[in-house]
């Protein structure tokens, strides 16, 4: 015969069983019933700037396909979600002019309190030669982005840092690289073009570089 076990909220099991006279009536059939509400797990903390401040509207969200989860800081830089994965890669997102957390090189977040600094941007600067020659090759003429923060330290952006430059004119000045660590500049035809790039919403000023 089959015995069927059912409860709200699970899936319904169900079990064949052979029935042996007396002996069944002494019987026992364990059932392992599976919940059908998802589980759900809480991910929370608090959002500062390189002072120490709370910061108010980060966006923090999954970066991990499966998983979901979205929570924006409050006045007081807190933020609070459920998600249906019990650890993933969040992404944050500060306003415009705080350096947030570019999820490609972020480890999993185990679900639970974490908290996270987004230190405020002071200033971008570029530092290439106000002059190169055409005969330079694509790679001879490095160019270093250095960031400065709230807290007074300024740090220059490296191979994790995902940015590219732009030329005013692609025709006398070509800029090379997609991250901190591989950026140039090459001279194509005589003339002056600038270049400039942009760090979390924040852009530098433009620097004029002569191709001779």
């Amino acid at each position: 015969m089959t015995i069927r076990a059912s409860a709200d909220g699970y899936a319904a099991q169900t079990a064949g069983v052979g029935f042996n006279g007396p002996v069944f009536l002494n019987r026992t059939e364990n059932f392992d019933l599976t919940s059908l509400q998802t589980r759900s797990y809480r991910f929370y903390g608090v959002v500062r700037d390189g002072l120490g401040n709370p910061v108010r509207g980060v966006s923090l969200l999954s970066a991990t396909g499966v998983c979901t989860f979205l929570a924006t800081t409050d006045s007081f830089g807190r933020y609070d979600g459920q998600s249906n994965c019990d650890e993933m890669v969040l992404r944050v997102m500060p306003p415009r002019g705080y350096e947030g957390v570019q999820d490609l090189f972020e480890p999993k977040t185990a679900a639970g309190e974490r908290n996270y600094t987004t230190r405020r941007i002071v200033s971008v600067m570029l530092s290439a030669p106000s002059q190169i020659s055409r005969a330079d090759g694509p790679f001879s003429n490095p160019v270093a982005v250095s960031v400065t923060y709230d807290n007074g330290i300024t740090r220059r952006l490296g191979s994790q840092d995902l940015l590219t430059l732009q030329s005013s004119n692609l025709g006398v000045l070509r800029p090379g690289g997609s991250n901190g660590g591989n950026l140039t500049i090459q001279g194509v035809t005589v003339g002056t073009a600038t270049v400039t790039t942009t760090w979390w919403g924040v852009m530098l000023q433009p620097l004029s570089v002569t191709v001779f």
